[in-house]
């Protein structure tokens, strides 16, 4: 009987169970489901914020936000491989690679960058930060401002909207965008730290470099090189150029160009590849406090003339040693490396007002700017398709190869001493990119031409013209095969 009334208990039990559990599984259905997630929900974080900002703290963030929006797609990532010497001989079988950034300053494709991020570059590639890519040629560089200009084949880029940096004042916000060790379209922000900044950092290149720089404690590092300094309506006042360092990576002090010189050095660039920069033909240096006094000057401002150079535009216009500049059209320059920042913007035959100080009164003076002597300051790309490299080797960087001639071991297993051998590729040049030719391969005739030395190859490729490849004929071990091997061509 008891053993029973346990087994009646038991089935009684089970089936309580099995209705709790429909209940319990109608309840978590539907909305009843949906009602017990959002009891879990509200349970978990607070139920606001822990402030309330101020509307002006919200305008700033909003201001910088946008600000990142708007400037990102004309900054690009700039890769470049770079020629390095082997001790041994001629160029190395890898060479280097170098990357940085620049600001794009065209609809048509022209961008600008640092001079030190293309420097003996042998190929150059340009990366949007929507994911394109473009082969990009240096139009030309200037070592002396860190300033270079490259071209891609485009037509629909966004530019920056150029601001002007004499305006850029201490202490106001700023934006550094770049591709910082290797990290694509990175948005920095910092404070505009100190202006003028010089000498100081070693940067010289040579007695006409300009160093004029704005400070800014925005991260800069590695790789932000050519990249842009904004402000925040997203106008472009600096190019990030260099950072001061002990350890190689950002430690609170980056500089820029100001895009008053960048811009003219690159429309200089852009008219002709070359610099037409103006000089006064005076040696400089900044007034001291013990100058200023000894002169009377109330306080302490201006540049000194050092020296003046003979038939120089300064010796035209009877500046003599000793002579402090105050201003220029007007500008006050409180520095010798501002004075050079502010004539580098001028080209030669035009003609400058200087305010000067002397004898206890200002007076004017007007000077006609001369061209330096000595070489081109810019630097373009040569025109030229062959460079020789030494031990009979030839660069060829419009195919992406270097050849020399063949030897006599080697025409002995060809049965023929015609044409070139390919001694080296570059992986990532057109013909490495093609993989229609390999090392070791001999071209003995291109466009139908025989082929017997380098300087026979390069020949084809300068009258190919416009032409996007040219047909070769190949002998190796295997045999002979015709192909058609494709020109990286510089059409600007």
């Amino acid at each position: 009987m008891l053993k029973s009334q346990r087994i009646l208990t038991s089935v009684a039990l089970v089936g309580v169970g099995l209705v709790m559990g429909v209940l319990l599984v109608s309840n978590f259905s539907g909305q009843g489901m949906s009602r017990a997630f959002a009891l879990n929900e509200a349970s978990i974080g607070a139920k606001t914020p822990p402030v309330q900002v101020a509307d002006n703290a919200n305008a700033l963030n909003e201001a910088f936000a946008s600000t990142s929006e708007a400037v990102l797609e004309t900054v690009v990532n700039i890769s470049a491989r770079m020629k390095g010497r082997e001790e041994t001989r001629g160029w190395s079988l890898t060479p280097s690679e170098a990357s940085g950034s620049g600001v794009i300053i065209s609809k048509d494709g022209y961008i600008l960058t640092n001079n030190h991020v293309v420097e003996n570059a042998i190929y150059v590639e340009v990366k949007t930060s929507n994911g394109k890519t473009y082969e990009a040629k240096v139009i030309g560089r200037d070592p002396d401002t860190d300033v270079a200009v490259l071209k891609v084949e485009a037509n629909d880029l966004k530019p920056a909207y150029f601001g002007n940096s004499t305006n850029v004042r201490l202490g106001e916000w700023v934006l550094a965008v770049g591709n910082p060790l290797s990290l694509s379209s990175t948005v920095t922000a910092g404070i505009v730290s100190a202006q003028g900044r010089g000498d100081a950092f070693g940067f010289r290149s040579s007695q006409y470099s300009v160093n004029f720089y704005i400070q800014t404690d925005a991260a800069i590092n590695p790789g932000n090189s050519g990249g842009g300094l904004f402000d925040l309506k997203g106008q472009l006042i600096g190019i990030n150029t260099a950072i001061k360092t002990n350890t190689g990576y950002f430690q609170g002090y980056g500089f820029a160009i100001p895009i008053n010189l960048a811009k003219a050095v690159a429309e200089d660039l852009i008219e002709d590849g070359k610099i037409d920069r103006g000089v006064i033909g005076i040696q400089i240096s900044t007034v001291d406090e013990n100058y200023a006094a000894a002169v009377g000057l109330n306080r302490v401002t201006g540049v000194l003339v050092q020296g003046v150079l003979d038939g120089s535009g300064g010796e035209k216009a009877g500046l003599e040693t000793g002579d402090v500049i105050l201003r220029v059209d007007g500008r006050e320059v409180r520095s010798s490396a501002e004075l050079q920042s502010v004539v580098s913007q001028r080209r030669a035959g035009e003609s400058i007002t200087l305010t000067m100080w002397g004898d206890n009164h200002e007076y004017d003076v007007n000077v006609t700017l001369q061209p330096r002597e000595g070489e081109a300051i810019a630097i373009h790309q040569s025109e030229e398709s062959e460079e020789e490299i030494g031990d009979g080797l030839t660069d060829l960087t419009e195919l992406g190869v270097v050849v020399e001639p063949v030897d006599n071991q080697y025409a002995e297993i060809l049965g023929s001493s015609e044409g070139v051998r390919i001694a080296e590729i570059d992986e990532n040049g057109p013909s490495g990119r093609s993989g229609n030719i390999g090392v070791n391969d001999v071209i003995f005739q291109a466009n139908g031409i025989d082929i017997s030395s380098p300087q026979d190859l390069a020949a084809v490729i300068r009258d190919a013209g416009d032409k996007r490849a040219i047909t070769v004929r190949v002998r190796n071990a295997d045999g002979e095969r015709i192909t058609a091997l494709p020109l990286r061509k510089n059409n600007g």
